[in-house]
């Protein structure tokens, strides 16, 4: 009996283990996208926080429903940027080395479909995103789900995914870079005004 016991508790602590441990390592120069999922069903823990729900062994997602983090090394600037995909309306939380960043407002309700296009995901206003400008160094990334989309009901989801890319930029061309963002950041924000018929 005392055997079974310590076998089962054994067993336990080292699923608990692995779960912790699961990470995907990124390598910045490829610029691929990265994704992540969010299932409060599939999550071994009930939560929304970012897991592995993909089996890809190239990439390192093991699909276990494990919390997932990402880890990189950085020896230039880069940006970090973070788009939702699948059904827009979600929102992310993600703590970069322990910092907290939030992506982009958006309805939770709009209901346009991406897949796992996070290329067409990022042009479009509807999908929620991020960038940070990352200097050299080790980097450690979670997230969560911050607002879940919703059906035409209210109800929220609850399952998502989103991806993450790393983006290497020159030292001169940051400040540029920086620019431009804020510039179509704002231009796209005074459309969207003005389009709902609100004076600016």
């Amino acid at each position: 009996m005392r055997n079974n016991f310590l076998l089962t508790a054994s067993i336990l602590l080292l699923s608990m283990i692995s779960a912790v441990a699961s990470a995907t390592v990124i390598n910045p120069a490829s610029n691929n996208w990265y994704l992540f999922d969010v299932d409060a069903q599939v999550s071994q823990s009930g939560g929304t926080e970012w897991i592995d729900a993909q089996q890809d062994d190239s990439l390192g997602y093991v699909g276990d429903g494990s919390a997932l983090t990402f880890s990189f090394s950085l020896a230039t600037s880069s940006v970090l940027n973070l788009v939702d995909a699948g059904i827009s309306g979600d929102v992310f939380s993600l703590l970069i080395n322990g910092n907290n960043y939030t992506s982009s407002a958006v309805a939770a309700d709009s209901g346009l479909y991406a897949g796992s296009d996070f290329d067409y995901a990022w042009t479009s206003a509807e999908f929620s995103r991020l960038s940070v400008l990352l200097t050299p160094g080790d980097y450690t990334i979670t997230g969560f789900l911050n607002q879940s989309a919703a059906d035409e009901f209210g109800s929220a989801y609850f399952a998502t995914l989103g991806g993450l890319q790393i983006v290497a930029v020159d030292e001169p061309g940051i400040l540029l870079l920086l620019v431009v963002a804020a510039l179509a950041f704002g231009l796209r924000r005074r459309l969207q005004i003005n389009a709902k018929g609100v004076l600016v």
